[in-house]
C-alpha cells in the first residue's frame, strides 16, 4: 500500500477528496480508490532503507494511523 506509485486518470485524483495528511493519506487513497471502483496501475517503487539519524521520518504510529484510515472508510463512509 505505501510502497508505490499510483497511477490513474486525473479526474479521478480529483474526485477522491483527500482530508489526511503524513502517511496515512497512502491508506486514504487506496480506501477511496477500491470504493469508488477506479481503475489505477501501482508502478513498484525503489527504496533504500534510511535510519531515523539518515532523515528516516515513518514510525510503527504511522502504521497504526493508516489502518484506523483504513477502517474509518470501511465502516463510516
Amino acid at each position: 500500500m505505501e510502497t508505490c506509485y499510483k497511477i490513474m486518470y486525473l479526474e479521478n485524483w480529483k474526485a477522491l477528496d483527500l482530508k489526511s495528511d503524513r502517511f496515512e493519506v497512502e491508506a486514504e487513497i487506496t480506501a477511496k480508490v477500491l470504493k469508488n471502483r477506479f481503475k489505477f496501475i501501482q508502478e513498484p517503487i525503489r527504496y533504500k532503507f534510511r535510519s531515523f539519524k539518515e532523515g528516516k521520518k515513518i514510525s510503527w504510529k504511522d502504521g497504526v494511523r493508516s489502518v484506523f484510515v483504513l477502517l474509518k472508510h470501511r465502516f463510516l463512509y
